[in-house]
């Protein structure tokens, strides 16, 4: 008898999964992140320029596809101007979006996802070879040279064909 509730129970929640993944909610965001080389899903189709409200992808990750969430972070900071209301954004999550983008650690698991696994998306490199993962990112540093020094530096740099930043890049690592 437990056998045939079981089964019973198990069919229905197939059903009510194959309903929502018609939802065209899931099928934007899927084909968003599909696109970008993010999630996979054999059933949709790849949407690489599409908008996407934050609310949209919220609802998918909480009721369909928990990795979406896993994801999110990533997707959000590559990819900012994909999403549009993104002030409904829970406080946790951008705080961890922040803390990525600082490059920063957190010891914080969200809603089951811990911070570590969404990092690592964010330093997973995509299909899209114009986005480059966050440890790529270049830093903005200031320091102040003396004219003498600046003017040597550019020199030097034009002289091998570089600009004063790969010029430095190239001495500091080659050390």
């Amino acid at each position: 008898m437990k056998t045939r509730k079981m089964v019973k129970k198990a069919k229905e929640l197939n059903e009510r999964t194959k309903l929502r993944k018609a939802d065209p909610r899931y099928r934007k965001v899927l084909g968003f992140l599909k696109a970008k080389g993010l999630l996979f899903d054999e059933t949709v189709r790849p949407r690489p320029n599409i908008k996407l409200d934050v609310i949209d992808v919220l609802w998918v990750a909480e009721n369909l596809e928990p990795r979406v969430l896993e994801v999110f972070p990533a997707a959000l900071i590559h990819f900012n101007k994909t999403f549009f209301n993104t002030q409904v954004l829970p406080d946790a999550l951008n705080k961890i979006i922040e803390s990525i983008r600082k490059r920063s650690d957190l010891d914080t698991i969200y809603k089951g996802i811990e911070f570590k696994k969404m990092k690592e998306w964010a330093n997973h490199p995509l299909k899209d070879k114009r986005v480059k993962p966050i440890r790529d990112h270049k830093i903005t540093k200031t320091y102040r040279l003396k004219p003498k020094a600046l003017e040597a530096l550019k020199l030097k740099a034009k002289a091998v064909d570089l600009n004063e930043t790969e010029f430095l890049e190239r001495i500091i690592l080659q050390n």
